[in-house]
């Protein structure tokens, strides 16, 4: 059940960002006075009725376990999605955030409003059409959890890297690195060195580590794989193995 609620909880706050913004948007919008205006209040309420049914679909679907899907999604829209939700975040710890491996022609842009920079390699090796396939939502929500937790971690002014690298055929690896601290027996805990039975009593038992081993749990189910290590210049590493598409 502590899957089955994190997964509700961080599904349930997305949506409800998701809401928050359509809603403001049309409200700025007022009353569509011409064609342009009618046009993009048509859009927002599109938008705004497909937040809806994703939460239908959660209630229906998912009340008591979690249901699989099976989507895909460009990786380059991934980390776009992604960093966009924890921007502000990184406005407020005044955090760098990086991601190198992406194919330049559509990858390269830099906000120094954001703090986010999408670096590209080449193109030919990591093409910017590579996607990720499985269950997309969930996909999201994960490296979401990763993403906070670095943030939260890092001192004010630091950076976050996250380094995209195509393992072989069908799975993407995906390195998040960050300067943060983390005690020696939160590490252990992730890299499952701790008995089961000791965490089950633990104060391990408590976010951030109960959400990051319900993340690698999680993953395991749905055909990737998520490991935490730390490099020897002290860098925090979580390793996301995500899918590619056919």
């Amino acid at each position: 059940m502590q899957q089955l609620n994190w997964y509700k909880h961080r599904r349930l706050e997305e949506i409800q960002r998701t809401a928050t913004q359509l809603l403001s948007q049309i409200e700025d919008l007022g009353i569509p006075s011409n064609e342009l205006t009618q046009t993009r209040y048509k859009l927002l309420l599109r938008q705004l009725d497909h937040a809806t049914a994703a939460m239908t679909a959660l209630v229906k679907l998912e009340q008591w376990q979690l249901h699989h899907s099976s989507e895909t999604m460009p990786i380059a829209t991934l980390m776009k999605r992604s960093l966009e939700r924890v921007e502000h975040l990184l406005k407020q710890r005044q955090l760098w955030a990086g991601v190198h491996g992406l194919g330049q022609s559509a990858t390269d842009t830099d906000s120094g409003n954001s703090g986010i920079f999408l670096k590209g390699l080449q193109p030919s090796s990591y093409p910017s059409s590579l996607a990720i396939a499985g269950d997309i939502v969930k996909f999201e929500l994960v490296l979401y959890e990763l993403l906070v937790v670095a943030c939260n971690r890092s001192l004010s002014g630091g950076r976050i890297d996250i380094w995209c690298r195509r393992l072989e055929e069908r799975l993407l690896e995906l390195s998040i690195t960050d300067h943060g601290m983390i005690e020696p027996h939160l590490l252990a805990a992730l890299q499952n060195q701790i008995p089961k039975d000791v965490l089950a009593t633990s104060y391990l038992n408590q976010p951030p580590v109960l959400h990051l081993l319900i993340c690698q749990q999680l993953m395991q189910q749905l055909g990737g794989e998520l490991h935490f290590y730390q490099l020897p210049d002290h860098r925090v590493v979580s390793r996301l193995v995500l899918p590619l598409a056919e």
